[in-house]
């Protein structure tokens, strides 16, 4: 079932020019917001908890703008399985790329922190812009075909993708200076092993992983922060979060990431991916609504 809906949809719709994508988002966007309210009440919880200051109307219209820039992203994602290098070189633009030449001339690997901010899957373009090596850790999909052809698509240009759990293998094999991408955003699965942090004045549960990584490999870190232009374009900065982990104090990357992430997120309101449940956890020792 899976080849078939491929074959007949996905990839044919991955031929169609962008604009006539962006029509069909604007129509997902009406289905997805008004017709079939996906996850709404995820969405104005976060944003409840992430905006208190505002009124219901501007949590409203920075909803509606997530859903319409969300649609986008679905849709400009299914692009990448036909979208040319020229094209997405046009439409995805790295600056700052000499922040990390040092470290490529002396042979070093770095970590790349990302999060779902405008369309993060356009970053697999990265490996034809630096000269590091570029690599992204991916959730495996349950659907084997499937999963070979996101794969395919996202490592056309040069970047690989591997599972989490071949991480070790990999660096053990990989000789050539390389950018490791983490998308440090995510809400982890279990909240004994994260690392409590300060996010939008709320104690946030963080994946530990990609400080854990950097520390191991004395690996500096960076944060790449991605903007939406225009419809259909980005651009992309990095900022030097932390030059030397293996000497940083236990937190303070995930700590500098959060602050960044979080004006970046002020900045690009709606962009942000708001449909993950950002703060379904409660830190150790604490009640909800009672300090300790």
């Amino acid at each position: 079932m899976v080849p078939i809906l491929y074959y007949l949809i996905i990839k044919p719709l991955s031929l169609l020019p962008m604009w006539l994508l962006h029509r069909l988002s604007d129509l997902l966007y009406l289905l997805t917001y008004y017709i079939i309210g996906y996850r709404k009440k995820v969405v104005f919880g976060n944003l409840a908890i992430a905006f208190p200051e505002k009124t219901e109307e501007e949590r409203i219209q920075i909803a509606k703008g997530f859903y319409k820039n969300f649609c986008d992203v679905m849709i400009e994602s299914l692009k990448l399985f036909s979208i040319s290098e020229k094209e997405l070189r046009k439409r995805m633009i790295m600056h700052d790329v000499d922040n990390l030449q040092p470290y490529y001339e002396q042979g070093r690997s770095v970590v790349g922190l990302v999060s779902h901010v405008s369309n993060w899957e356009w970053m697999v373009i990265s490996d034809k812009l630096i000269n590091h090596r570029s690599l992204g850790i991916m959730t495996p999909l349950s659907n084997e075909f499937l999963y070979k052809k996101v794969v395919d698509s996202r490592t056309k240009f040069g970047c690989r993708a591997i599972p989490k759990a071949e991480i070790k293998e990999v660096i053990a094999e990989t000789t050539e200076p390389t950018l490791y991408f983490f998308a440090s955003d995510q809400s982890p699965h279990k909240a004994k092993r994260a690392y409590w942090t300060n996010f939008f004045g709320r104690d946030t549960a963080v994946q530990y992983g990609a400080e854990k990584f950097a520390k191991e490999y004395d690996m500096p870190v960076f944060h790449f922060k991605i903007n939406r232009v225009k419809r259909g374009y980005y651009e992309v900065h990095n900022t030097a979060l932390e030059l030397n982990p293996v000497e940083a104090p236990y937190g303070s990357i995930l700590d500098r990431y959060s602050i960044e992430l979080e004006e970046h997120i002020r900045n690009n309101e709606s962009d942000w991916l708001w449909t993950h449940r950002r703060w379904k956890h409660t830190k150790p020792n604490e009640v909800v609504g009672v300090k300790m």
